[in-house]
């Protein structure tokens, strides 16, 4: 696992920077390499979910489909955001939050499905997350993000995540929430599991 931490990018020694070019010439399909921005407790999160992959979450009652929402929970608006989703689909699919960090990898790398909710938190926030989306959620059946207002500051990102990133479904529910503009992100989820069924 390959991190360079905020003061290698912003001073670092000589030494240190070949160093980090070294490692970053490593050719090994297990190398991750995490961006300066993640703070300690995702790297410790991270490291964790390295060193005991095997740690699996439990079983959804009911043979639901699992589904892992990950939001700005520090804002209300953002729970509110991601409650309207879990409120209108709470039937069909279980739902975990990005709200317990110990269990973040975890719930990236085995749910079977994740859908970034953005809003008004911080882009620099989003980029994190999806960033941290794209790396460990390749397994899952469909992989979202579903953006609220305010609808300016998106537009140019969600037109370029439609073009870089085709597998990643991109809901925008500017104004009144619209839950058939979710249908393809829920679309894959619903099949696969009329097929183990």
């Amino acid at each position: 696992m390959v991190w360079p931490s905020l003061a290698l990018e912003n001073a670092g020694e000589l030494e240190q920077r070949g160093f980090l070019k070294y490692l970053d010439r490593i050719e090994s399909g297990r190398k991750a390499r995490l961006g300066a921005a993640i703070t300690p407790e995702k790297l410790k999160e991270e490291v964790f979910a390295r060193l005991n992959p095997r740690a699996t979450l439990p079983p959804p009652s009911g043979g639901k489909p699992r589904v892992y929402l990950v939001y700005d929970d520090r804002r209300k608006s953002e729970k509110n955001n991601a409650g309207q989703i879990v409120f209108h689909y709470r039937e069909e699919f279980h739902f975990d939050y990005s709200d317990n960090p110990r269990q973040h990898s975890n719930c990236l790398t085995q749910s079977d499905g994740v859908l970034l909710v953005w809003g008004e938190a911080g882009e620099k926030w989003c980029g994190d997350e999806f960033e941290n989306m794209v790396r460990q959620s390749k397994q899952a059946r469909s992989r979202g993000l579903c953006l609220f207002d305010p609808k300016e500051s998106k537009l140019a990102i969600a037109q370029q995540i439609r073009t870089e990133y085709s597998a990643i479904h991109v809901a925008e529910q500017y104004g009144e929430f619209n839950p058939a503009l979710l249908e393809p992100f829920f679309k894959p989820l619903r099949k696969a599991q009329g097929e183990a069924a």
